[in-house]
């Protein structure tokens, strides 16, 4: 092998015809088809490696073999020679090389396990569901599989690809995508999607039952040729075998081969792309004929927003959320917005943050918008609630039912009631004395649970009715009250969260224009929720866990009177302030102050 101290940029494009300055880079006629507009992009990366793309969908591979280089002429060796490598030597895959082609992060399939075999190759990990690897390992020798890929030696069943990874999706309640192979599985991930891998359109008899427990919806990603045909058949048969009664849907995708086409086309817009996709997906029906294609409602995925992200769970409160979840028919999001607003009364006023001079404490108003009884709204508060009423003893004291009246909400918190009395001796009035004749509540922490949300959006909607303008107050300060002639009302300093449940129905055809123009709306966290799984039998979560969970819980609320005002770190405004600037003068968003 003979070597030149040429950069890798400067072999590529000595070898390239049409050759123009663009930008920081070059563009050139790409050699692996009959280009006539300069479709190649040529630049230099930071660490020296030439970087190719060509918006005509050649790869990599195909353009090197035609320039006569191969993967590694691309990269430049420590020593700061590049290797010249004659044409007729076929380069053998790396992970590098790999996720250049995939246009994936190398970092990112470094740390799923892909790594470099020594003798050339990528051995990429199999796992099952306990996560451990299995002694049988996929070997990638060349770029793309179908020129180079086989099974490591051994004697051990062969699974889908990204069963460790199932787990994940089925706490967060997403569905799940089969694809066929590891790169389509890999960049689904990489956007936080939950998908296995089929290794080929003949293994689909590798899918059992027990990877789709907890999943009530499936995407099939077909691809546009005879394979995806039979990829796709085949797991519809396999479905029907395994008796899934899910939702099903074949995903096919206009323009591109597969799902990491689609990533490398619209790499900026990738995921909007797939719902596009999704919108047009088409149901069926497993059942005995198969193939049979049902009129059901629209795919969960599109008329439902996206789950989560999992950086919603994180701490505390996500290691709580899904150590419940897998053990209810409760959404997710429904149980971490339940554990969030009970959390925030318990931890009182005294945390706080600051915004503008405004102080917020963490006071939130949450409401869940799901079918009646099948999203499973009330079975969500009824998990939090268990574990708030374990963990902390009192806790049943603060929570209350019912939000009909802004004067009954005043009173659940009052102050104490003074009123001005006479002072006599012998039957004369000598002076005045106020006379304590209501002591009031004490405890000014209070979470209200209102499980027909309806009622109250009836009831503000009538005249004269205060309720609105109340719960403003509520959340604005904490400072209520009503004076009137007859009973004057007054509550300070008052602590109180919302909880309520609604349907998307009644929402729509009782929340009047005037809420949602004076902030009303703007104070609740709208949570979409459904049921996330059956289970016929119940489920009941390892008490041992949960009772290092509950000790954990009360220590960090017992801690909250030692903290006082919480301040963003000089990295966290950074993160903050432009994810916050796009809502700013918004019509809904009445004062500059948000929750933090």
């Amino acid at each position: 092998m003979s070597y030149t101290n040429k950069s890798p940029v400067e072999l590529v494009l000595e070898r390239l015809d049409g050759v123009k300055p663009s930008g920081k880079g070059w563009t050139a006629r790409c050699p692996a088809h009959k280009d006539k507009e300069n479709s190649l992009s040529v630049s230099e990366g930071e660490d020296g490696r030439a970087l190719l793309k060509c918006f005509a969908g050649c790869s990599v591979v195909d353009i090197n073999n035609k320039t006569g280089l191969a993967m590694r002429d691309l990269f430049k060796s420590p020593d700061g020679y590049t290797p010249n490598v004659p044409q007729q030597m076929i380069p053998k895959a790396t992970v590098a090389a790999l996720a250049l082609e995939k246009e994936l992060p190398e970092s990112f399939l470094r740390d799923l396990g892909l790594k470099d075999l020594p003798t050339g190759g990528v051995e990429i990990p199999y796992k099952p569901l306990d996560g451990m690897p299995i002694p049988r390992q996929r070997l990638r020798m060349a770029i793309k599989a179908k020129e180079g890929s086989l099974w490591g030696r051994g004697t051990a069943p062969i699974v889908p690809y990204g069963l460790e990874r199932l787990n994940d999706g089925r706490q967060l309640g997403t569905p799940l995508f089969l694809v066929e192979g590891e790169s389509d599985a890999l960049t689904l991930w990489l956007h936080k999607y939950t998908a296995l891998g089929i290794p080929g359109a003949s293994m689909t008899k590798t899918l059992e039952a027990k990877y789709l427990e907890g999943f009530s919806c499936i995407y099939v990603v077909q691809e546009p040729d005879k394979g995806g045909e039979t990829f796709v058949s085949g797991i519809m048969q396999r479905l029907n075998d395994l008796g899934w009664n899910g939702k099903t849907f074949i995903l096919r995708l206009p323009g591109v081969k597969d799902i990491n086409e689609l990533h490398k086309k619209f790499p900026q817009t990738f995921k909007e792309e797939l719902k596009k996709a999704i919108l047009a997906a088409t149901p069926i029906n497993i059942s005995p004929n198969i193939g049979l294609i049902s009129h059901i409602s629209p795919p969960d995925a599109v008329s439902w927003p996206e789950p989560l992200e999992p950086e919603a769970f994180h701490g505390l409160v996500g290691r709580i959320v899904k150590t419940l979840a897998p053990h209810t028919e409760a959404d997710i999001a429904a149980i971490l917005l339940n554990l969030l607003v009970a959390a925030g009364v318990l931890l009182g006023t005294k945390p706080h943050f600051r915004v503008c001079g405004d102080k917020h404490p963490p006071r939130l108003f949450g409401v869940l918008v799901g079918d009646t009884s099948k999203a499973r709204k009330g079975t969500s508060w009824g998990v939090v609630k268990q574990f708030l009423g374990d963990a902390i003893s009192d806790f049943h004291k603060l929570a209350t039912n019912g939000l009909s009246s802004g004067e009954g909400l005043i009173s659940a918190v009052r102050d104490p009631v003074y009123k001005r009395q006479p002072i006599r001796e012998n039957k004369r009035v000598t002076g005045y004395e106020e006379v304590e004749t209501d002591p009031g509540i004490s405890d000014k922490r209070l979470l209200v649970i209102e499980p027909e949300f309806v009622r109250t959006l009836k009831v503000m909607g009538r005249e004269a009715n205060i309720l609105s303008s109340i719960l403003r107050q509520v959340w604005d300060d904490g400072d209520l009250r009503v004076l009137t002639k007859e009973s004057p009302a007054v509550a300070t300093g008052a602590h109180i969260a919302i909880l309520a449940h609604i349907t998307i129905e009644e929402l729509l055809r009782n929340f009047e224009s005037t809420e949602a123009a004076n902030g009303f709306a703007n104070r609740f966290l709208w949570m979409a929720v459904k049921r996330s799984r059956y289970l016929p039998e119940g489920g009941q979560p390892l008490q041992e866990e949960l009772a290092l969970l509950k000790k954990e819980f009360k220590h960090v609320i017992d801690s909250a009177t030692l903290v006082g005002e919480v301040v963003f770190s000089e990295e966290t405004k950074q993160i903050w302030s432009p994810l916050r600037k796009p809502f700013d003068g918004t019509k809904i968003v009445r004062r500059e102050a948000a929750h933090a």
